[in-house]
């Protein structure tokens, strides 16, 4: 019957609570079950108990895979669903169920999966393991330089041969270093379409062992020279990831790493915890986030996940419409969890000061009757969408494109009826969720009014472009007393003279500008040294406390108030001095 849609039943659990109707009614469930013994007033959370917080992987999630240099990527685990990685394609079907933390090695044509205890570097080859890495370069462990003089000993008893051998290669393995290497790219034997056709016929560990046997300067290498190298041709020919959940701290550092920190305001991972940590961003709060397009909508995701569906989120922005969806999707929120979060234009932030002002002529007299104002404003603030929205029916009927669509997908051969039924699926899935979100998500003026209806409890900047000292100007008035703010800028220019305007003005306390300064070590037995290549800005952070406009004014008093509060209360020394006389 496609006459009408039907919710699955993997998106029952999904229904809202808060959203006008009721989660039952919405998620078309039967009277029956509604006479149950379920609570009255449903829990935002109650149908979605792990709130996306699973430990293996679900179909439908996106995932990260970590690489051992550092390098990621982002990947949507679903039948039929696929990723790119070392510009090729894989699929994902075969990660779905697979907990969290699992190594995967990128195999030719799909990622093959290792056992849990499989490290994410490929072990090394046979005689290089970590024992012989105790050597400094050049050298070997004091119990190495009584062998020579052991194995001489036992020459008499017929190992001459044995024994001089041994000695030879002791000798040598003290003499390798690297002073004689030159680059001159002509040390590999195998040539580059001997390399294409091994990669294609064999396994990346043995097109790792071919290459470390016709490396004509493999063997005058120290040994941390051949770890190093060892360690290279593995990460390029047999690369491992693992399988890592997408969370704030892991798609902050992807991106980092990934993207040009400029381009991401140099926000780091640690900056974005000092961020949720000062702003008091807790579950139950209302917190107010303005962040602009370079961050692609990180810390709205960053404080989503910390408060798990309880309390409001109003998040600003500029344009027709937010445009940070992409990364809401990577972070894998359940629906109370996306339901939290109000996308307010920043125009709106302002409307209501700006309706409540009358105009004026060029006389200085209104230019409109209050009649007309009040008329004006009223057929203003009529919601259309939220009309319309009210109006729709579920389920809802289908339309005359989709049943056009439908009947074109009837007729088709035998061979691709199981990728039929595929495309239908998904195409009605998606169909779902469109029609889902429309009944459920509130309107631009619904999330205004939600706005105004109360001061929030955190209040969160993130600008590159736009003056912070005139934002904070526009944003504080929405921000209760008592209740901290942060303010983060990649450049300290803008935030040293909103500090001062802050300062001056009397408007908030407890006042800090701050900036952590990191860098980057590799850190190995006896090679722990700060990395070559690093960028240690991470921008800079204002945070405060706001003061209340009216009483939270620091009070000045003159010498002769001073010198009467004085008087009045004696110093606590006098009062002792005086007690100890009397019972003397």
């Amino acid at each position: 019957n496609m006459d009408h849609d039907e919710i699955p039943q993997e998106d029952m659990k999904e229904a809202p609570v808060d959203a006008g109707k009721s989660a039952l009614a919405l998620a078309g469930k039967p009277q029956s079950v509604a006479a149950t013994n379920e609570p009255t007033t449903l829990d935002p959370l109650y149908y979605r108990p792990d709130n996306g917080n699973s430990d293996v992987v679900r179909c439908g999630d996106w995932i990260l895979l970590v690489f051992a240099d550092g390098k990621s990527a982002f990947g949507l685990a679903e039948p039929g669903g696929t990723m790119k990685l070392l510009k090729r394609h894989y699929p994902t079907q075969n990660l779905v169920g697979l907990p969290y933390g699992t190594v995967v090695e990128v195999d030719r044509d799909v990622l093959q999966i290792l056992p849990p205890d499989a490290s994410i570097t490929p072990p090394l080859p046979e005689g290089m393991d970590e024992s012989n890495s105790n050597e400094k370069g050049e050298g070997t462990t004091e119990d190495d330089d009584n062998e020579p003089s052991n194995q001489a000993a036992n020459a008499t008893n017929g190992n001459d041969d044995a024994v001089a051998a041994e000695t030879e290669e002791f000798v040598d393995k003290k003499k390798r270093d690297n002073r004689h290497l030159v680059d001159t790219n002509t040390s590999q034997a195998l040539e580059q379409d001997k390399i294409l056709h091994l990669k294609k016929t064999m396994t990346g560990s043995k097109l790792v062992q071919h290459l470390v046997d016709n490396s004509a300067t493999f063997a005058q290498k120290t040994d941390f020279s051949r770890q190093k190298y060892i360690l290279k041709k593995q990460r390029k020919y047999q690369p491992r990831c693992r399988l890592v959940k997408c969370t704030a701290k892991t798609v902050s550092q992807a991106i980092f790493q990934k993207q040009d920190p400029k381009k991401f305001t140099t926000l780091r991972p640690d900056t974005l915890a000092q961020i949720l940590a000062y702003s008091n961003v807790t579950a139950g709060a209302h917190v107010m986030v303005w962040e602009q397009d370079g961050l692609y909508g990180l810390i709205t995701a960053s404080v989503a996940e910390r408060m798990a569906g309880y309390g409001r989120i109003f998040s600003l922005y500029t344009g027709q419409q937010p445009n940070f969806h992409e990364m809401m999707q990577k972070f894998n929120f359940s629906f109370a969890v996306q339901s939290m979060i109000y996308w307010v234009h920043l125009g709106d932030v302002d409307a209501k000061k700006r309706k409540s002002e009358p105009s004026h002529n060029d006389n200085g007299s209104d230019s409109q009757p209050p009649q007309a104002t009040m008329t004006t404003v009223e057929e203003e603030e009529k919601d259309l969408e939220a009309i319309d929205r009210d109006a729709m029916e579920w389920p809802c009927p289908l339309q005359d494109h989709t049943r056009r669509y439908l009947k074109s997908t009837q007729f088709c051969s035998a061979k691709q009826e199981h990728k039929r039924e595929q495309m239908l699926q998904t195409f009605m899935q998606k169909r779902y969720s469109r029609f889902t979100r429309k009944l459920t998500r509130p309107s631009p003026l619904e999330c205004a009014k939600a706005l105004h209806e109360r001061q929030c409890d955190s209040l969160i900047v993130a600008v590159r472009q736009y003056d912070v000292m005139e934002t904070m100007k526009h944003l504080l008035p929405h921000l209760a007393p008592s209740c901290p703010f942060v303010v983060f800028c990649e450049y300290i220019e803008p935030l040293a003279a909103c500090f001062q305007w802050l300062q001056d003005e009397q408007l908030a306390l407890h006042l800090r500008l701050m900036c952590t300064w990191t860098r980057e070590y590799q850190v190995l037995p006896e090679r722990t040294h700060p990395a070559m290549n690093m960028n240690q800005n991470g921008g800079y952070l204002l945070m405060g406390v706001k003061l209340d406009p009216t009483h939270g004014k620091r009070v000045v008093y003159s010498a002769e108030e001073l010198e009467k509060f004085r008087s009045e209360r004696p110093p606590r020394r006098g009062n002792k001095r005086q007690k100890r006389t009397t019972t003397s």
